[in-house]
């Protein structure tokens, strides 16, 4: 990573399309800069000033109606994720007699899952955001940078998802079953393909919205996600064993289902119908609160030169 992943900060790097300073740069982009042809975009910051973080505004994120829905999602998602990557082996083992290296393989289809739709999900976003644009007559700018203020960006990323969240509950449901029927280990494992696709899916495109929603913190909105997603995922896990002891693995999974389906589709729809309401709402508070910040200095200013003049 440290050799090969450019900066994505938009404070340093600004939309991609030129590299931010030496210092910025990671090696490759060192031995190719002699071949950079490309003129500087103008949304690429000229100086850099660092800044040190808060850790608070990851945690006033969680109080936007725009922000919220979307980590809700993605925890949840990454919740019924951990539970499933943990008993995986375990289950094998028990059901099937595998030995530790056979039970090490299952994890194969699930990875192979997750490395495809990397790839779609990005031919997949792209798709739905010029049909988005497209219905609202919006001609598609891939150099300059789209004003999402009247862009609505939530319809764009969230397109598909619902789709995605319901294949992904019915194969989790499906999964739980097959086990609990000791069905062929081929079914889990093409059942575990098809979750680790769905959830990728699921885990860009809340990914991708919230940097859309929040491009000059994005660290900020993944430290928001981060906390809620691993605090949620640590009690599902909690709750995996004696959940799998009490009604067995079909139903402990029929309930990961249910999860996914109650808890994340109505969000989904939420997000998709007025995501960019609330965005906009936000945007117009923030944009107040900033005026009255730089009204502040201005007037402790004018309360000095008065006291002066006295």
């Amino acid at each position: 990573m440290i050799l090969a992943l450019p900066e994505t900060a938009r404070s340093i790097s600004g939309d991609g399309s030129f590299p931010g300073r030496s210092w910025h740069r990671v090696p490759t982009q060192l031995l190719l800069k002699n071949r950079q042809t490309k003129p500087r975009n103008p949304s690429v910051p000229s100086q850099f000033t660092p800044t040190i973080p808060n850790p608070l505004k990851s945690l006033r994120l969680l109080l936007y109606l725009d922000t919220l829905p979307i980590i809700l999602i993605n925890s949840l998602t990454y919740t019924t994720y951990c539970c499933l990557q943990v008993s995986l082996s375990t289950l094998f083992i028990d059901l099937y007699s595998y030995t530790a290296l056979q039970a090490g393989l299952v994890y194969l289809p699930f990875g192979i899952g997750c490395l495809i739709s990397s790839f779609l999900s990005g031919k997949l976003m792209d798709y739905d955001y010029r049909r988005t644009a497209a219905q609202v007559g919006i001609e598609v700018d891939l150099v300059g940078k789209t004003d999402l203020t009247s862009f609505p960006i939530e319809k764009a990323r969230f397109r598909s998802i619902s789709w995605i969240v319901a294949v992904g509950a019915l194969a989790m449901g499906t999964y739980g079953w097959v086990l609990e029927k000791r069905v062929h280990p081929s079914v889990p494992l093409i059942l575990q393909f098809i979750l680790g696709a769905t959830t990728t899916l699921v885990f860009n495109l809340c990914g991708t919205l919230l940097v859309d929603i929040h491009p000059s913190q994005p660290a900020t909105a993944q430290a928001s996600l981060n906390l809620i997603r691993c605090s949620m995922s640590a009690a599902g896990l909690a709750a995996l064993q004696p959940l799998i002891d009490k009604v067995g693995v079909g139903w402990c999974y029929t309930v990961f289902a249910a999860v996914l389906a109650v808890g994340c589709l109505p969000l989904c729809w939420g997000i998709w119908r007025w995501g960019m309401r609330f965005r906009v709402s936000r945007m117009g508070s923030e944009a107040e609160r900033e005026k009255e910040e730089r009204k502040r200095p201005e007037g402790r200013e004018n309360q000095d030169r008065v006291k002066e003049k006295a």
